[in-house]
């Protein structure tokens, strides 16, 4: 989870399914209403999404707190 406005409450969060240090999706709050509109798919493991696409609108998962 990466909270980069340090709002206290994150608005990217990174999966990395079987890891090994190489992201496959994110999930991005780019209103900061803790939706996840967006997913971030990223090639090779890269840090920075190659493409994003538009997700289902509704909450992500309630209390998302950073630690």
């Amino acid at each position: 989870m990466v909270d980069t406005k340090r709002r206290g409450k994150p608005d990217v969060i990174v999966f990395d399914p079987k890891r090994k240090y190489y992201w496959e999706k994110s999930f991005w709050d780019v209103d900061f209403d803790e939706t996840f509109r967006l997913v971030g798919l990223h090639r090779n493991g890269e840090f920075q999404p190659y493409q994003f696409e538009k997700r289902r609108p509704g909450k992500a998962l309630a209390d998302f707190k950073c630690a």
